[in-house]
C-alpha cells in the first residue's frame, strides 16, 4: 500500500489537502481537510463598517458582491438605516450580475470538463453533431467544423496543458459518458461560456466600479449614479447574456443529466440545503423582523428538502462543530452566533 498527498488542490475555491492510501491501483482510504485560514473576521476588527464591506469581499473572487452586501446590510441594521428604493434596485442589479456570472462560471468553466471530454470530440462526425444538436434542442452558436479543426490542431501540437496527465484519457476515458458528437457540441458551449461569464462580469463592473471586489455598495445604500447611457449599456449586456442562457443552459443540463444520472446522488449528504435568499423585494425592509425580511426576498430564504419542498429555516438549530479542526474550542456542537 502506498500513501500519497496532494496539497494544495487549487482548482476549487479554497485550498484542500487530500491524503490517500492506494492499494493495487485503487484508493483504499482518503482524508480531506481544508486548512487554509485567512481570518477575515480578525482583519475587520476595529475597522469602520464602511471598510468592512470592502474587506470581506476578498473572501472570494467569484462571489464578492454577496459578501459586500451581507456586510452592508449588517451595517444598515447597526446604524438603523432604511436604504432608498433606488439603492435597493441598484444593489439587486449588481447582485444579479454576479449571480449570472457565478452560475455560468460554475456550470461550465469550473465543472463542465468533469463531464465533457474535448479530446473525445475529435472522434465526432461533424454532420452528425449538427443533427444531434437539432434533435436534442441544443444551441448552435458556433461553427462546429471550425471548432473541430482547432481541437485537432491543439491535440496535434502535443502541448495539452490541463488536458494532459491522463485527465481525459485515464482508463481509456471510460469515466466520460458522452458521445463524441455531444462532446463537440458542449465543448463549443464551454468556450462560449468564457465570453458570457466575462460579459456578466462587465455588467457587475459597470455597476460596482470594478469586478471582482466592487466598490459602490456600502452601509446606507449604493454610490453608483445611473445615467441613460450606463443603463443602455447594462440592458444590452443583460439581454445578450439572457438570450444565451435561455438558448443554452437548460438544454445542456438535460443533455448531461441522462448519461450522468448516477451523479445526481453524489455529495448530497442529508439532501437538505439551506438558502438565505437573495434580491430584496419592493417595500423592503418589511419591518424589524429580519427573518421575515429574508422570507420576502425575490428568491426567499428556506430549506430545500430531498423532495424539493421548501420549509422555514430554524436558526436556533444551526450548529457548528470544531472537533475535526485545528481551532481552539469545545469539542461540542455550538451556535455560530455570538454577541459582545
Amino acid at each position: 500500500m502506498t500513501r500519497s498527498v496532494i496539497d494544495p488542490i487549487t482548482r476549487i475555491e479554497g485550498h484542500l489537502r487530500v491524503e490517500m492510501e492506494v492499494e493495487n491501483g485503487v484508493v483504499a482510504d482518503a482524508w480531506v481537510s481544508g486548512g487554509c485560514f485567512r481570518g477575515m473576521e480578525l482583519v475587520v476588527q476595529n475597522r469602520t463598517p464602511e471598510d468592512a464591506a470592502q474587506i470581506v469581499e476578498r473572501i472570494c473572487g467569484v462571489c464578492p458582491v454577496s459578501h459586500a452586501h451581507a456586510s452592508s446590510i449588517a451595517g444598515d441594521k447597526a446604524y438603523g438605516i432604511t436604504i432608498s428604493n433606488n439603492a435597493r434596485i441598484i444593489r439587486n442589479l449588481l447582485e444579479g450580475a454576479q449571480f449570472l456570472h457565478s452560475h455560468i462560471l460554475w456550470l461550465y468553466n469550473l465543472a463542465a470538463l468533469d463531464y465533457v471530454n474535448p479530446l473525445n470530440a475529435l472522434q465526432a462526425n461533424v454532420d452528425n453533431a449538427y443533427a444531434v444538436a437539432l434533435e436534442n434542442g441544443l444551441a448552435l452558436h458556433s461553427d462546429l467544423n471550425q471548432l473541430y479543426d482547432k481541437l485537432g490542431a491543439f491535440a496535434a501540437n502535443g502541448q495539452l496543458s490541463i488536458f494532459s496527465g491522463n485527465w481525459f484519457d485515464a482508463d481509456n476515458g471510460e469515466a466520460y459518458k458522452l458521445t463524441p458528437e455531444l462532446d463537440l457540441i458542449l465543448t463549443s458551449h464551454y468556450l462560449e461560456a468564457l465570453k458570457m461569464q466575462a460579459r456578466a462580469s462587465e455588467m457587475a463592473a459597470l455597476l460596482g466600479g470594478k469586478m471582482p471586489h466592487v466598490m459602490t455598495s456600502i452601509p446606507g445604500g449604493n454610490m453608483w449614479v445611473p445615467t441613460e447611457s450606463k443603463l443602455d449599456d447594462l440592458l444590452a449586456m443583460a439581454i445578450e447574456v439572457r438570450d444565451w442562457v435561455n438558448d443554452t443552459v437548460l438544454a445542456d443540463t438535460v443533455a448531461l443529466a441522462g448519461p450522468y444520472a448516477e451523479a445526481l446522488t453524489f455529495g448530497k449528504g442529508c439532501g437538505r440545503y439551506i438558502a438565505w435568499g437573495v434580491f430584496e423585494g419592493n417595500g423592503w425592509p418589511y419591518g424589524d423582523n429580519y427573518i421575515e425580511q429574508m422570507k420576502n426576498r425575490y428568491l426567499p430564504m428556506g430549506v430545500l428538502d430531498e423532495n424539493f419542498g421548501v420549509t422555514d429555516v430554524e436558526e436556533s438549530k444551526i450548529q457548528e462543530y470544531m472537533g475535526h479542526s485545528w481551532y481552539k474550542g469545545d469539542d461540542t456542537y455550538t451556535s455560530p452566533y455570538f454577541t459582545t
